[in-house]
């Protein structure tokens, strides 16, 4: 699917997801089609359905065009679309809403947030304008999964790859400003680390913790590790997380702590002090019983300075 008449088709049929179904005519029209696995039973059942005039997707669209507006009707063609994956069930959600005159009821809440999938429709932005009442109806916390999943799902592309403005066009729209740079920075921070993109995750790092400094110290520890973990050169960045490795073992004088104190001194080529660091760590976790083989390690690392 990813070269050659598999492209080609991909673009023909608009198919977005891996694997999709595809019922056809001989001469190549879709008569019904749905996306993701399917097992046996499902399989011969889809079967079953695409070969059925009356309960195939073109039956539905048929009668669609031929200006069937029925709400019951709407309501199913909604969830056949969905099941195709190809994009277009959000206007046929939306053509079952104008039927209604009260989206608030249980069946049309459930259908709203079931249907949603994509952050620039009405049905996202009615949850967004009516969030309380779903929040009542489903729980805060499905809620604000259900909303952190599409907007992740629209910023990320099948290469993993997050378009940053894109993210902070969405949080701005989802939250109140000074959450939304907050939680926009976290999400920088975490995918620079993942993407190992060690100056981007270094420069992140040192405004989100500016503006938003930890209630526990030891976590900007976890941070100046990771400096030394993604091999950050920046003298300037450095310096910052060794201030904050100081301040987590002066709040608690941790194993840890001072191994990411000796990591970081490792770094700025300090080898005197980065070898009492990691010693005093070395003894922390003897006394604690804990695993020391990487802090070991770190220790031979700064021998050899």
């Amino acid at each position: 699917m990813e070269k050659g008449i598999g492209e080609e088709l991909k673009k023909k049929y608009d198919v977005f997801f891996f694997p999709t179904f595809l019922f056809l005519t001989a001469d190549g029209t879709i008569v019904h089609r749905i996306a993701g696995y399917q097992s046996v039973p499902k399989l011969l059942e889809l079967g079953k359905i695409a070969i059925d005039p009356s309960k195939r997707l073109s039956a539905f669209e048929k009668r669609f065009e031929n200006g069937d507006r029925d709400p019951k009707f709407l309501m199913q063609y909604t969830g056949v679309r969905k099941a195709a994956m190809d994009g277009t069930h959000n206007a046929i959600a939306e053509e079952y809403l104008n039927t209604q005159k009260d989206w608030t009821t249980k069946k049309n809440l459930k259908f709203i947030f079931k249907q949603v999938d994509d952050t620039d429709s009405k049905l996202f932005d009615y949850i967004l304008e009516n969030r309380a009442i779903f929040e009542k109806q489903f729980k805060v916390s499905k809620v604000a999964g259900k909303i952190e999943n599409l907007i992740y799902q629209k910023v990320y592309d099948d290469k993993g790859n997050a378009s940053l403005e894109e993210l902070d066009r969405l949080f701005n729209k989802v939250y109140e400003p000074k959450i939304a740079k907050q939680a926009s920075s976290r999400f920088k921070l975490n995918y620079f680390l993942e993407k190992k993109s060690s100056e981007n995750y270094a420069k992140e790092a040192v405004k989100y913790y500016e503006k938003f400094p930890p209630k526990d110290p030891s976590e900007l520890s976890d941070v100046a590790y990771n400096f030394y973990d993604l091999d950050v050169s920046d003298k300037k960045m450095l310096r910052k997380a060794l201030t904050w490795t100081k301040k987590a073992v002066k709040s608690d004088d941790s194993s840890f702590n001072y191994e990411a104190m000796a990591a970081v001194y490792y770094k700025l080529g300090k080898k005197r002090k980065a070898k009492k660091a990691i010693k005093k760590a070395i003894n922390k976790a003897k006394k604690m019983k804990e695993d020391y083989s990487e802090m070991q390690k770190l220790l031979e690392k700064i021998k050899a300075l």
